[in-house]
């Protein structure tokens, strides 16, 4: 028996997991267990214990991409072209589903558009994650203030495969701004793009002090 077209198809690389990884893939493939048109994706390097141990976690329909790039952009492009999904949910290893995400997500993908931001809410496990929170709810205002197109952001993104591949993928020029370029694009092609406030996606916010600094810096 063929297997089913997936309709959705969740990637996210590991770097930078946060030590979530294997509780990401897990918290998505419960989601997914009932659901033969789900597929989840994780983009990483080709040896090491971490893949190893994420490979053994994936199911029959779910992918494991080998990509040694550093570069966010190359890695999300290369999950992309590992499936024939109409739908690409793109996310991060320290991000995790709130209850009935997929299903919520597959309700709402039923309205006529080709891409949408994800709601999100926070999991601080230090005070350092917790500022990182903090300031992220002080800039969410401003970014609004500008368009949608601002809030797009790897936490929770989806769009459709077709769409994503007339306009080129991620720019790996823009390294991890290559999502902010994407919308700017998207939304100059006039495809729409919407909020799905109420699918909801969990950030474990970071506890690095050079990556706080960085968002202060250069912004999300």
């Amino acid at each position: 028996m063929q297997a089913a077209t997936p309709s959705i198809a969740i990637i996210f690389p590991l770097h930078d997991d946060r030590g979530m990884a294997s509780q990401a893939v897990a918290a998505w493939k419960e989601q997914c267990q009932h659901d033969p048109t789900c597929q989840i994706i994780v983009v990483g390097q080709k040896s090491g214990r971490r893949p190893a141990v994420i490979r053994q976690q994936l199911g029959p329909r779910d992918r494991f991409v080998c990509c040694d790039s550093r570069n966010e952009a190359e890695l999300y492009n290369a999950g992309a072209r590992a499936t024939e999904a109409k739908w690409l949910l793109f996310t991060e290893s320290h991000v995790l589903p709130t209850a009935e995400t997929v299903h919520k997500l597959k309700q709402r993908l039923q309205e006529t558009t080709a891409a949408a931001v994800l709601g999100s809410s926070h999991l601080a496990r230090s005070r350092f994650s917790a500022v990182d929170a903090a300031l992220h709810e002080c800039e969410s205002p401003s970014m609004h203030s500008l368009g949608l197109w601002r809030c797009v952001g790897l936490r929770g993104f989806v769009v459709r495969r077709d769409v994503f591949g007339q306009l080129g993928g991620f720019n790996t020029r823009y390294f991890r701004f290559a999502e902010t370029a994407f919308a700017i694009h998207l939304t100059e092609s006039g495809d729409r793009l919407v909020a799905f406030e109420d699918v909801v996606v969990q950030h474990v916010d970071s506890d690095s002090l050079a990556e706080i600094f960085f968002a202060m810096k250069f912004g999300r």
